[in-house]
């Protein structure tokens, strides 16, 4: 299968290459080009046009995005151009070339006001721009015609890029204890295992959208705990740095967040015949694995 990938250079496409790299087997064999973002920039027409002609892909993966939360509150113009409008110049081309379109999206776009996992079919409520273009840009590739997968996914991680685990490593070793907001609850994924269940979903042909993160949930709270004391436990870090629990309301930011979003994976279980593999393993895997590369 002949995939073209756009947004080649962050941290979630750093993964997936390497995912399709070492997913080859007697029955799949992953053909991609992953083009830096100035030779496929999706708010170009012209730019997905002469990459899709050159390639001639049977898929179009997006791994494309405006992902700064906060920074999209004031830089509205900049989130729209990304996560809406590029993403409806994706979906108008691929329909035209008959190009399939892998596209993720987010747990953000739902309100957090429920207390039971999201499934696809619940109502989206998105809170700030950032959530809100991320849901126009869904509703960009369904009003289309084009053949497309949805994968919305939740509090994304990995080796490449900054990140939430990034973070909590570096100010571990910088301050003498953290504060992380107790009250907000999800499911941390690892962009390996994301990866993996693209590809899973791709062998089955699957449709509209789909819900995939790792199996679990906790509060950011929790993960920092988590985090510090598996990077303890590898060696990474000389001691165990007290973590405090605090309300959001302590920690004001300009993006209001879910204070639930936990995401219900069933659909992507019947379609795959496979389990996501839980927060806690996924994230001892990817610190061993980041360990390893420093």
């Amino acid at each position: 299968m002949k995939l073209l990938i756009a947004g080649a250079n962050g941290m979630f496409a750093h993964d997936l290459i390497q995912s399709l790299q070492q997913s080859n087997d007697s029955l799949h064999t992953w053909d991609y080009h992953a083009p830096l973002e100035t030779e496929l920039d999706i708010t170009q027409p012209e730019s997905i046009e002469q990459n899709i002609h050159h390639f001639n892909p049977q898929v179009l993966v997006n791994c494309a995005a405006y992902t700064q939360v906060d920074q999209a509150e004031t830089d509205v113009s900049q989130a729209t151009q990304i996560n809406q409008e590029g993403v409806r110049h994706l979906a108008q081309i691929c329909t035209k070339k008959q190009v399939k379109l892998v596209h993720f999206s987010t747990d953000f776009v739902f309100d957090g006001n429920q207390s039971i996992p999201y499934l696809e079919s619940d109502q989206p409520r998105p809170q700030g721009i950032y959530a809100q273009t991320k849901l126009a840009g869904e509703h960009a590739i369904q009003k289309s015609s084009v053949d497309y997968l949805i994968i919305r996914t939740s509090w994304l991680y990995g080796v490449a890029g900054h990140n939430f685990v990034k973070t909590i490593l570096r100010l571990a070793k910088e301050r003498p204890d953290l504060k992380v907001v107790c009250d907000q609850v999800g499911s941390p994924t690892w962009t390996v295992d994301l990866a993996q269940a693209m590809i899973s979903l791709l062998k089955v042909d699957a449709a509209g959208i789909v819900h995939f993160s790792n199996h679990g949930q906790c509060s950011w709270y929790e993960f920092a705990k988590a985090i510090i004391q598996i990077a303890h436990e590898l060696d990474y870090l000389p001691q165990s740095t007290p973590v405090r629990p605090i309300p959001t309301t302590e920690y004001p930011l300009p993006a209001k967040r879910p204070t639930f979003s936990v995401l219900n994976c069933d659909r992507y279980m019947r379609l795959t015949k496979q389990t996501p593999p839980s927060w806690q393993s996924a994230l001892k895997q990817m610190l061993t694995k980041l360990l390893q590369t420093n």
